[in-house]
């Protein structure tokens, strides 16, 4: 499956590469593979959030 985020482009926001190593977002390029994990709701600084988003 294809999922998309929204990320703040910062230093310091990491994603998980396959292997378990940090990536950061400003190090992203596409094709690269990240590790996710799909829950209901959104993060803000690591602490669950209830929010919705809609894209028209």
């Amino acid at each position: 499956e294809v999922y998309k985020v929204l990320l703040q482009l910062a230093e310091t926001i990491n994603l998980v590469a396959p292997g378990g190593e940090p990536v950061p977002v400003t190090r992203l390029k596409p094709g690269d593979e990240v590790l996710i994990y799909v829950e209901k709701g959104g993060r803000h600084f690591g602490m669950k959030v209830e929010e919705t988003v809609v894209e028209r």
